[in-house]
């Protein structure tokens, strides 16, 4: 917690910071704030019976634009855990435990967290070229122990330029180089300098209907990381829409010792409800 709450501090006083050199811009271009836009996604699952299953899902990306200047903050939750309710057995001799006054067997319950990933980060970005080219700086801070991952903080300057941008559909292009502190929960600290690369199409096939594809590649030394999204949007009413997305994220050096069936890889598919403010 002490963790999350210091890499929260730093993203906010970021924002302030970039949104202090923009004040004087946004005084003679526009009259006012002109507000946030973007999107806030939440999606969740539970069943009950001989297993108890809860999965959420949740995501923002907001946006806000001064003058030049424009502030992205991101986020997302994304968490698993299920519970089963089976017989309870004596570890010595293995044979299944009865209760010695009743005679009716003991049962015991096992919860396993198997998704539990939180991250939270801020983007602002300069254009240098009007609606095509600018500067950035990312900070972000990640959590996720089942896939190894104790804290993971990102420290980011590059250049993003928009290849082409028709209005239905656009591809842009981010590149910079960087640092990460990673800490696994289970091994060696894989911190280094990094290699930036983000890569975002948006295509919309119709009114209602929309693509959206998104990579995201960190190569470093100690540690190469890719994300791969997909997203299908279908569009429900002018705020409300309903996203059927698949993820794939790759580490190649975040095995976990301790456990000999740990991946390397892991996938997500969720579907959320997107609403649009």
């Amino acid at each position: 917690m002490k963790k999350i709450t210091l890499a929260t501090g730093f993203v906010l006083g970021l924002f302030g910071a970039t949104q202090a050199l923009a004040h004087d811009e946004e005084a003679e271009e526009s009259p006012g704030w002109a507000g946030w836009k973007g999107s806030v996604t939440l999606g969740a699952t539970s069943s009950t019976g001989n297993s108890e299953n809860t999965t959420v899902t949740g995501g923002l990306r907001v946006s806000k634009t001064i003058g030049r200047w424009e502030h992205l903050v991101f986020g997302t939750v994304n968490f698993a855990d299920t519970t089963t309710v089976g017989p309870a057995f004596d570890p010595v001799s293995g044979m299944q435990s009865f209760d010695p006054t009743t005679g009716t067997a003991v049962v015991e319950s096992d919860s396993v967290t198997t998704a539990e990933r939180f991250h939270i980060g801020y983007q602002p970005k300069y254009f240098f070229i009007p609606q095509t080219t600018y500067v950035f700086g990312i900070l972000d801070f990640e959590v996720d122990e089942p896939s190894n991952i104790d804290s993971n903080t990102r420290q980011i300057v590059g250049v993003g330029h928009t290849f082409f941008d028709t209005g239905k559909s656009s591809f842009i292009g981010e590149a910079g180089i960087g640092n990460t502190l990673l800490e696994p929960v289970v091994g060696d600290d894989l911190d280094g300098a990094i290699l930036f690369l983000g890569l975002h199409y948006l295509n919309d096939f119709t009114d209602a209907l929309t693509f959206n594809a998104d990579l995201r590649i960190d190569a470093g030394s100690e540690n190469n990381y890719t994300e791969l999204g997909l997203g299908l949007s279908f569009r429900a009413s002018t705020r409300l829409s309903l996203k059927l997305a698949y993820f794939v994220r790759s580490n190649t050096d975040l095995d976990n010792p301790a456990n000999p069936l740990s991946s390397d890889t892991d996938t997500l598919t969720t579907f959320n409800l997107v609403f649009d403010i």
